[in-house]
């Protein structure tokens, strides 16, 4: 069989504790990487970090360490900090950018590559110069314009089963073949976080190429 290049599950905002706004956060972060791992053939978890912030919860941060150790994850940047960084000069931006790099590095013994910036910054001229910083650091940038929701995905899901895309319950003729969807999700990325909307279609997805492909 032919190696699939897996589907990234970008998944922002990653510093969680046991008794956060939301409840236990720490239990729904890793109900959500247990998610993802139902098929660790064709999908990867992409934590994006907030270096300073998730420093207030170790057993996150072991939780990750750990994961990433196994080859379950992949832990990009966030930030430093949530802030607003087309408000910051290009020395400032990478200055926090080498901060966030180097926890990574020393805490999860893992090299990132990708900085999904916080508010999307950078999408347009107001933060131009982020890229020129992110370069700078060996980092590409990645906004949240083009992003992919999990439910384009189970669209094509259903489309190759046979199903309605609204429901996916009502029998459809087939419209994209299996082959058809591999060749086009491949080393795609979606975005999803732990707490918010598209788990239901996340959970879908995952399933549905658990046991199809």
């Amino acid at each position: 069989m032919t190696k699939f290049n897996k589907i990234r599950v970008r998944d922002d905002d990653v510093l969680v504790s046991s008794r956060g706004r939301r409840g236990n956060e720490f239990g729904r972060f890793v109900g959500f990487h247990k998610m993802v791992c139902l098929d660790e053939r064709h999908f990867i978890h992409v934590p994006a970090i907030l270096a300073r912030e998730i420093q207030e919860f170790p057993d996150c941060v072991e939780y990750v360490k750990a994961e990433t150790a196994a080859g379950r994850m992949l832990p990009e940047i966030h930030g430093w900090e949530h802030k607003d960084y087309a408000l910051l000069s290009i020395v400032e931006i990478i200055i926090d950018l080498n901060k966030a790099k180097a926890f990574i590095q020393d805490n999860f013994n893992y090299n990132p590559s990708v900085w999904y910036s916080p508010h999307g910054a950078g999408a347009d001229a107001r933060g131009a110069h982020l890229k020129e910083a992110a370069y700078e650091c060996g980092l590409t940038l990645v906004t949240c314009e083009g992003m992919i929701k999990p439910s384009a995905l189970v669209f094509d899901i259903r489309a190759v089963a046979g199903r309605d895309r609204s429901t996916g319950k009502i029998p459809m003729p087939q419209t994209m073949t299996k082959e058809e969807l591999l060749a086009k999700w491949e080393s795609k990325e979606i975005l999803v976080h732990w707490w918010g909307p598209g788990l239901g279609a996340l959970n879908e997805s995952v399933t549905w190429f658990r046991d199809n492909v």
